[in-house]
């Protein structure tokens, strides 16, 4: 797989048949271009609302500390954490005291977690930038995204643009997803194991144009 953010997008640069690049600092409009585009694209994937449990590569823990608030007033939340990094996203809290398997209610506030907990840790999304430490199949669905917006921006082909978010969209996105829930255990209603519970992909016709939205370069 690919080791560099390059070698990420001269592969999508490959795939509706543009020329590679030397680096995403080159003096080139298509640099340019390539080098705005791999954050935004990394981004949204990582921040994707159907991954519901986080990548696992880039998924960690943090404590919130004993710096305490009182809530704003007329919230229904006891106590205000102040996060001590910049999450992603937060996938949630988790009561040092309790059991990890037990959901506490919470909310986020900017750079504050309102609870009623007395001690809180977040479960959080980290902005991973080491290509390096992505999971295969996330590297594969990020190449196909970068390349369907590449192709509507660099090539102006509205079309190819369209069928290669079609591909992702339906093919590596929940492969890649699949995969990530593979390595999350969880259990179903039942309390039986279901490894793939964390990676369920909505397959509906409403479901994918959804997904379609939230993908579309714009």
């Amino acid at each position: 797989m690919a080791l560099s953010e390059t070698d990420i997008v001269n592969q999508s640069l490959t795939l509706y048949g543009d020329d590679r690049i030397n680096g995403l600092d080159d003096e080139t409009e298509e640099a340019r271009v390539l080098k705005l585009m791999y954050g935004q694209a990394r981004d949204v994937m990582l921040a994707d609302p159907s991954v519901r449990k986080g990548w696992t590569f880039a998924r960690t823990r943090i404590d919130c500390g004993s710096e305490v608030t009182p809530a704003p007033i007329g919230q229904r939340w006891a106590r205000a954490f102040a996060i001590p990094t910049t999450p992603f996203k937060v996938l949630r809290v988790i009561d040092q005291v309790d059991d990890f398997d037990n959901p506490v209610p919470w909310t986020r506030e900017l750079d504050q977690i309102l609870t009623n907990l007395e001690t809180c840790q977040i479960l959080y999304v980290a902005q991973i930038t080491d290509v390096r430490q992505y999971a295969p199949l996330f590297t594969e669905a990020l190449i196909k995204l970068i390349a369907s917006r590449a192709a509507i921006r660099l090539a102006q082909d509205d079309q190819k643009s369209r069928a290669l978010l079609q591909e992702f969209i339906e093919s590596d996105l929940p492969r890649a997803i699949a995969a990530n829930g593979a390595e999350i255990y969880v259990e179903n209603e039942q309390g039986s194991p279901n490894p793939w519970a964390a990676g369920r992909y909505v397959s509906s016709v409403d479901g994918r144009r959804r997904t379609f939205g939230y993908y579309r370069c714009r």
